[in-house]
This record gives structure tokens, sequence and C-alpha cells, in this order.
């Protein structure tokens, strides 16, 4: 998933085949987004402030993860 911010207070957030998945209304502008974990969490930077949105709040059930679906990555010995 992508996610994408703008001055007009809205977030995006998209699949990698280009598709809407969900738009999340601010009363302000929002100057940065990113994921914080791998279940797709949000932090969105505002006005100064700082919020959490948690992804049972807004992804579709459909992207939920549920738990994790690979190994952690191991380092190969050098």
């Amino acid at each position: 998933m992508i996610a994408t911010c703008d001055a007009d207070g809205l977030i995006k957030i998209w699949d990698f085949n280009k598709k809407l998945i969900r738009e999340i209304k601010f009363t302000e502008a929002i100057n940065v987004v990113c994921f914080i974990n791998h279940k797709a969490d949000l932090i969105a930077g505002h006005g100064g402030k700082l919020s959490r949105i948690q992804a049972d709040d807004y992804l579709p059930s459909v992207y939920r993860v549920t738990k994790m679906s690979h190994r952690p990555f191991k380092y190969a010995r050098e």
C-alpha cells in the first residue's frame, strides 16, 4: 500500500494496482503521512501535531494484517 497526503487535508491510501482504498479527511493541511508498522497504522503530521490512525479504523477487512505472513529477515554470515 501507498499513502499520500495533501494541503487540502486528505490522506489517500492506494494499493499497488493504483486502486484507491480509502480517503481520510482532516480539517487542516496534512504535511506528512507514513505507515508506522506492519499492520498499516498511520502517523500524520498536521498543524504542528501528530495523529495516529489505527489500521482497524480505516482499512477494509480484506486489507488488514492479522498476523505476520513472513519470517523475520535473517542476515547471512559473512
